[in-house]
């Protein structure tokens, strides 16, 4: 199962719902970290090898793209993130069932340094490092 981060804007409901279908997930709340930028939310997440889950779209594609662009461009050394997932503001249940599903799927992909996003309409997509969105097969 995986080890999840739920973003601030994720509903602290979703929290019990994963971990109910066996996956270790915290909030930001949680951790003390409700009003902490979405950088330092995704810092807290790497440090501690969880995969960052949220509905914020715009801001964790930038920092996506920053912290891929960022580690080779300034030879700084950056440990790979541990993945996003961003999902549509949908209700709780919908939100868990479609985590749990991604990570659990007999194919489960890479997701160090990897950004996905889950929209109701069309299912899985992920991001190329091109930044084109493409269906991700299976999900």
């Amino acid at each position: 199962m995986a080890d999840l981060y739920l973003d601030s804007d994720v509903s602290v409901r979703v929290a019990p719902l994963l971990r109910a279908a066996g996956h270790d997930a915290v909030t930001a709340a949680e951790q003390g970290r409700r009003r902490a930028t979405d950088d330092e939310q995704l810092l807290a997440a790497t440090q501690q090898g969880r995969t960052v889950v949220s509905h914020n779209r715009k801001d964790f594609v930038l920092l996506h793209d920053a912290w891929r662009r960022w580690s080779s461009a300034y030879g700084l050394a950056l440990p790979p993130h541990p993945g996003i997932l961003i999902l549509d503001q949908l209700g709780d249940h919908a939100v868990a069932d479609a985590v749990t599903r991604f990570v659990t799927a007999d194919s489960v992909a890479p997701l160090a340094n990897s950004l996905y996003w889950w929209r109701a309409s069309g299912g899985w997509r992920h991001q190329l490092p091109d930044r084109r969105w493409v269906p991700y097969p299976g999900r």
